[in-house]
């Protein structure tokens, strides 16, 4: 027998109003996105509250596209650590700019993260926070997981898996100002519409047009490129212009050192476990 414990929270009044919600079941903090695209972060609320403060410990001010909770693991600590991802428009949408927020669990609070970026098309501004040279266009979404998130574009029809480290102390002004690694892993081209993306367990479910397809995330960070071919001429090329697989009838998704259906599927890699420059995408 399961015993289950339902307890109603008031929100506090706003001057806008609350959208939608994020829970984050680890750590017990909750985000509250508001009809302005503004975020209100509340970490390690009470598990039986009474009421939200009335102002937020953390708040995000305006334009925000989507947002995830992530964590963080690694074999130094027992905890992990929690990160909160923002993804929004820059430049009027010719790149995307992602705020990171990890919660500091002295102060219980969270604070702005730095971000180390060494890969060609992402750069990180410590006014701003991550740049992405990837056109924002009409909607994205981000979903994490532990140590990975994914977003995906639907103007741009692509889904990008991001794996983050974390690092050390930046030695901010504060003394503990967290910093991260942030690194593309993989890039997958959807030539069919994705409705819904989610990372669960360790694979990443995609929502499509006519089914749902599950790919292996391990796989996909550690796939290795496999250059196949088939009879059909209907060849995708990568982010510089080289045709790298060639397949038939694949909607959506590559993973890496497979057969399925009797074709080879590839999938780019940059050795994130050594932390190596990745250098190709290839598309499905």
């Amino acid at each position: 027998m399961v015993l289950v414990q339902a307890s109603k929270l008031p929100l506090p009044s706003s001057p806008s109003l609350t959208t939608s919600i994020l829970f984050d079941p680890f750590s017990l903090s909750l985000a509250l996105m508001h009809s302005d695209s503004s975020i209100s972060l509340y970490p390690s609320i009470s598990p039986t509250p009474s009421s939200l403060p009335s102002k937020p410990q953390t708040l995000i001010p305006p334009p925000s596209s989507s947002s995830s909770f992530l964590l963080l693991r690694d074999n130094h600590s027992s905890e992990p650590t929690v990160l909160f991802v923002v993804a929004a428009p820059y430049m009027g949408g010719a790149k995307i700019l992602l705020k990171l927020y990890v919660l500091n669990k002295k102060k219980n609070v969270f604070t702005k993260a730095q971000a180390s970026c060494s890969q060609k098309g992402i750069g990180f501004d410590p006014k701003l926070g991550v740049l992405l040279d990837v056109d924002h266009g009409v909607s994205i979404k981000i979903v994490g997981s532990v140590n990975f998130f994914s977003l995906y574009s639907v103007s741009s029809r692509k889904v990008w898996v991001f794996a983050v480290k974390l690092i050390g102390e930046d030695g901010g002004s504060d003394g503990d100002a967290v910093k991260v690694k942030l690194m593309r892993c993989a890039v997958i081209e959807c030539r069919v519409p994705v409705f819904s993306i989610s990372v669960s367990f360790g694979f990443l479910i995609l929502g499509e047009d006519g089914g749902v397809r599950v790919l292996n995330l391990k796989q996909l960070v550690k796939g290795k490129v496999n250059k196949a071919r088939s009879s059909s001429s209907d060849g995708m090329t990568d982010l510089n212009g080289k045709v790298d697989v060639q397949v038939s009838k694949l909607p959506n998704g590559v993973i890496g050192g497979l057969k399925l259906g009797g074709l080879n599927y590839g999938v780019a890699s940059n050795g994130i476990l050594n932390e190596k420059m990745e250098k190709q995408n290839v598309s499905g």
